[in-house]
């Protein structure tokens, strides 16, 4: 069974034209892989050489590689994209048009015959389910205090600190000022904070997944703020202190669970996101990627097997119509 999931992200990722045209194609080959696959295992399964298990595998892998693509356009075509203006309008557009599909989907809860396949599936899925329920319980999270009238969505240009390097700063005055953008600090507290920056970034890269530099002002303002900082819990303990667990422990640094480790990730990328003035952007790819997820969480729980071919396929048939349609309007201004 094929994996369209690592082709179809690095495709994406090298196109800076016809974005339309691309999505509509690499879609198309996420589509044609389930239909292929499906119509196999119907085969099989009438000469009693295939189970559900293969076509849990199958949904999964369809709905890895379409989820992957589908966010990837959100953020490298809409969100990021320079070219237009109006992100926050063509976001919302997105958010209205997966709001009215997920709604338009309803799945069935159909009767299954044997009730040890349905808990094999469960467990086969359980992975991929619960990381969607942790991703949408973080954005909920991050969106929540964002649009708490408190904190400060955008950044002065006197603290842009972008293409910018440490050693470029002329005096620890000048850089607790960008660094905490205007704020007053005692030295000695910012000077113990700020050590330990160059330690998370190092951590930050081996056990978030995030491409760090400790000589990058941008990533130390952004983990001082972000992880030292901003005192938010999530699951009844903060940043700073799931990482100073990370940095204190022997042996290989790791987070105490994957929740902590995705919920850092996301607080690094809202910060690098707000130093790029994209907050309210970032808050509405939020709300539609949490819609999204929560009706694949639904098809999942409730149409695990039999009624995929139905409520999925056209659920994603749906966003790929709008997505297209939307991408030619953004075409027009690259």
């Amino acid at each position: 069974m094929r994996n369209t999931n690592a082709t179809s992200i690095r495709e994406l990722r090298q196109l800076s034209s016809g974005f339309a045209e691309n999505y509509k194609k690499i879609s198309g080959h996420i589509f044609e892989y389930h239909r292929e696959c499906t119509e196999g295992n119907d085969e099989l399964r009438a000469l009693g050489m295939v189970n559900a298990k293969e076509d849990m595998q199958v949904f999964m892998l369809t709905e890895n590689s379409y989820s992957d693509l589908f966010l990837q356009a959100i953020i490298y075509h809409i969100l990021t994209n320079k070219a237009i203006s109006k992100r926050v309008d063509f976001l919302s557009e997105v958010l209205d048009f997966v709001s009215k599909a997920s709604n338009e989907i309803m799945p069935r809860t159909i009767k299954k015959n044997n009730i040890f396949q349905d808990f094999a599936n469960c467990i086969l899925s359980i992975g991929q389910r619960n990381e969607k329920r942790v991703n949408v319980s973080i954005h909920e999270l991050l969106n929540q205090q964002m649009l708490e009238p408190i904190y400060q969505k955008t950044v002065h240009e006197n603290f842009d600190c972008k293409g910018r390097f440490i050693c470029e700063i002329d005096g620890k005055k000048d850089l607790i000022n960008i660094i905490l953008e205007g704020k007053r600090e005692k030295y000695e507290r910012f000077n113990e904070r700020f050590s330990q920056c160059a330690a998370l970034c190092m951590v930050l890269n081996i056990s978030a997944g995030r491409q760090l530099s400790a000589d990058y002002l941008q990533h130390m303002k952004v983990v001082y703020r972000e992880i030292i900082e901003d005192g938010l819990k999530y699951n009844g303990t903060n940043a700073h202190t799931m990482v100073k667990k990370v940095v204190n422990s022997t042996g290989v640094a790791t987070f105490n669970s994957i929740k902590e480790s995705m919920f850092i990730r996301e607080k690094i990328s809202r910060g690098l996101f707000r130093e790029c003035n994209l907050i309210d952007e970032y808050i509405l790819k939020n709300k539609i990627q949490s819609i999204y997820y929560n009706t694949l969480l639904e098809i999942y729980d409730k149409e695990i097997i039999y009624g995929i071919k139905d409520s999925f396929i056209m659920y994603l048939k749906k966003i790929t119509d709008m997505m297209i349609g939307l991408l030619y309007k953004i075409d027009e201004y690259q």
